[in-house]
């Protein structure tokens, strides 16, 4: 719940209903940070891509990557 300004200052902001608590208003919880609940499904695995070069070394490179190496790349491209 917000505008575009709000979703790009907190792109992982959350927020959620909570129960009506003797009002006629539903308070409002935010959650800022970036855990988000996960949605469980059945996960396939496409075994054709492992036969593709450039499909290995971007696996890879992100394995090998660390997430600070990831943020500081993102902000210099913006």
């Amino acid at each position: 719940m917000g505008n575009c300004a709000w979703s790009e200052a907190f792109p992982m902001g959350r927020c959620r209903y909570l129960r009506f608590e003797g009002s006629d208003h539903r308070p409002l919880m935010s959650y800022f940070n970036s855990e988000r609940t996960k949605k469980k499904g059945m996960f396939r695995f496409n075994r054709a891509l492992t036969e593709q070069e450039e499909v290995t070394r971007l696996v890879e490179a992100s394995w090998n990557s660390s997430l600070l190496d990831t943020m500081k790349k993102q902000i210099l491209l913006e």
